[in-house]
């Protein structure tokens, strides 16, 4: 297929349009490259995003515990409301159930002091 003809006096030049194809194919495999990672990138991103917000829920349970106790440090009051929301939606059985001094003691555990077991008489 000839898609340019030049003629002069002395010589017939035929050109052909390979640069132009060359051009074309590489912006539609740019173009699919960039369509890709985009998809990819939105993939990963919405995958992520549950494990991102567990994270940040435990991170905000630890300053609420270090807050409780640094008001309370025998754990032995009721916790407000906020501490026991965020334990409960982090599945702590008793906050579901009770509240109070028991669901501090549940969900700061780390941070509360805990009973030492009792010694046995022989």
């Amino acid at each position: 297929m000839v898609d340019f003809v030049y003629i002069s006096e002395t010589k017939i030049i035929i050109m052909r349009r390979k640069g132009v194809s060359l051009t074309l194919e590489t912006i539609v495999v740019l173009t699919l490259s960039v369509l890709v990672l985009t998809v990819l990138l939105y993939f990963f991103n919405a995958n992520f995003r549950p494990a991102e917000s567990s994270i940040d829920d435990l991170n905000k349970q630890r300053d609420l515990c270090i807050k409780h106790v640094n008001n309370d440090i025998e754990c032995t009051k009721g916790a407000e409301t906020e501490l026991v929301r965020l334990c409960t939606k982090l599945n702590y059985e008793k906050c579901k159930t009770q509240g109070g001094k028991e669901c501090v003691q549940t969900c700061c555990s780390l941070f509360c002091p805990q009973p030492l077991p009792k010694a046995e008489n022989k």
